[in-house]
């Protein structure tokens, strides 16, 4: 646990900056990396790039292009793969939520890897291979 990060207290967080955890991650990521430091540290607040919206735009940027990455190779046609799916009830937000991933064979190489999560109301068969669809089509993962 980082030293400022938000804890828990009767049913509320307290000691937490609106920034959120990410901004002191970051001023410790600084300080190892100059140029980092110096942007931080010259550029206006509004434009330090900082706030949870951007860094949670940062984070989906990378994940996709992870995603995109590791299904290039279906789209090549060069390899084969097993969809693996777990679905499980958020209870905070009663709703399904269905975590999906891949098994990925490459000639010898067999790997796996998270794909996405999908969201849904009931758990039907058809619901929850609907979502599957959804989410592979949307990945660019074509099951035709």
């Amino acid at each position: 646990m980082c030293p400022q990060q938000p804890r828990l207290k009767s049913g509320g967080l307290y000691g937490a900056d609106p920034e959120g955890i990410r901004t002191p991650l970051f001023h410790v990521m600084a300080k190892r990396d100059p140029m980092l430091n110096e942007h931080l540290k010259t550029a206006d607040r509004n434009a330090q790039y900082t706030s949870k919206t951007v860094q949670n735009e940062v984070i989906d940027l990378i994940a996709q292009y992870i995603r995109n990455e590791k299904t290039k190779a279906l789209k090549q046609g060069d390899s084969f793969f097993a969809i693996i799916a777990d679905e499980v009830t958020d209870p905070h937000a009663n709703q399904e939520v269905l975590s999906v991933c891949l098994r990925l064979v490459e000639g010898t190489d067999i790997k796996e890897f998270f794909l996405d999560f999908s969201y849904f109301e009931r758990t039907t068969g058809e619901s929850i291979a609907n979502a599957i669809k959804k989410s592979l089509a949307t990945n660019g993962v074509d099951i035709t």
